[in-house]
């Protein structure tokens, strides 16, 4: 099996794990990831090296290591990843993820939406939210995704199917409040279909819709009736954003 065939049977097993390296180092050609691995991940997989800015990498796990002791299978757990004769094919300085989730170029709605770099990047906030090279690298991601924001509809339309919401349906949209102050709300958004599924609300989960936004849209529906968003806020790292930290980042990008 080529490496682009295992790539789709990643996708074909529901095969999902996502790496932010934290430290990378040479050895002879091959490179070493060293972080935590969301998901489970296999030697031998074929993974996705994504880096701001730089082409998308397509490779293959030559080794993981646990307290120096090589293993066949790893999950959630902090390891070393071996990527060999790569040395001169990426750029170490800066984030680096690895995943098995395949980037999209472009959106399609019947794949729902994925966002593996920013997705790892946020994996990293509690313990790089300090690090202004992070905050930078978060930031300019954060402007370029879409994100997928539940909805709860009045009433579900006949031929509704795959979560499209039909032209002039009726629905609102959740609030949760802000953990740091209860007087305040948050839109909840999520990067991708398996940080929504998350959510256990009873109503939500019978109608599964959900709209695509991008960061501007996504920011002016948090103004609404909200002091803000919170992406993926059932993950390991929710990002919390209130209306002032969302203006100053759309008023940046303009300069």
């Amino acid at each position: 099996m080529d490496i682009e065939e295992r790539l789709k049977d990643n996708v074909a097993n529901g095969r999902r794990f996502c790496f932010l390296s934290e430290v990378t180092s040479e050895d002879g050609n091959d490179l070493l990831f060293n972080g935590f691995v969301h998901g489970k991940v296999h030697t031998g997989d074929a993974i996705y090296i994504m880096k701001q800015d730089e082409p998308i990498m397509v490779a293959t796990i030559g080794e993981i290591k646990v307290d120096d002791k090589s293993l066949e299978e790893v999950c959630d757990k902090r390891c070393e990843i071996r990527i060999k004769d790569i040395k001169d094919k990426v750029k170490t300085d800066g984030f680096i993820v690895i995943t098995s989730i395949r980037p999209q170029r472009e959106v399609k709605l019947d794949v729902s939406v994925e966002n593996p770099f920013l997705l790892g990047l946020s994996y990293g906030f509690q313990r790089f939210e300090n690090d202004m090279s992070y905050l930078v690298a978060l930031i300019k991601e954060l402007t370029k995704a879409n994100y997928l924001v539940p909805v709860i509809l009045a009433s579900i339309p006949e031929g509704i199917e795959d979560g499209k919401i039909p032209e002039g349906t009726v629905f609102s949209v959740p609030s949760f409040l802000n953990p740091s102050d209860k007087s305040k709300s948050l839109l909840p958004v999520f990067t991708d279909f398996d940080e929504v599924k998350s959510w256990k609300n009873d109503v939500w989960q019978k109608q599964k819709t959900t709209i695509v936004t991008n960061f501007k849209d996504t920011a002016d529906l948090s103004k609404k009736n909200d002091n803000g968003m919170v992406i993926n806020p059932f993950g390991e790292n929710p990002i919390i954003l209130t209306t002032e930290m969302i203006d100053g980042i759309l008023n940046n990008g303009k300069n």
